[in-house]
């Protein structure tokens, strides 16, 4: 219901991750975890055929999970990159030597 059918469902889907990181070395949710991030790897990076680039990550899941998206990146065979858990920072860094 709250995913489908009302406003907002990313902020309700968030809400849940402070359960999931208190939980992730739990056997079942660290499988969920690092599972998931597999199917996003093979649905949404894969597809593009550049296994030779490393792959970054913009966002507070991705940062608080590194641990399990490692593992992931590894089973799919592809290369870390960056992980930014806020990226309005770099891009006022970035701004403020360009301008």
């Amino acid at each position: 219901e709250r995913v489908y059918r009302q406003p907002a469902a990313n902020r309700f889907l968030a809400s849940l991750m402070p359960f999931v990181h208190k939980h992730r070395t739990n056997p079942a949710v660290r499988e969920m975890l690092v599972g998931e991030f597999s199917r996003f790897l093979r649905r949404c990076v894969l597809p593009y055929g550049r296994r030779e680039l490393p792959v970054n990550f913009v966002g507070g899941v991705a940062c608080h999970f590194q641990e399990e998206v490692r593992e992931a990146l590894a089973l799919e065979g592809l290369k870390e990159g960056t992980f930014m858990p806020l990226p309005a920072k770099s891009l006022l860094k970035y701004y403020k030597y360009v301008i």
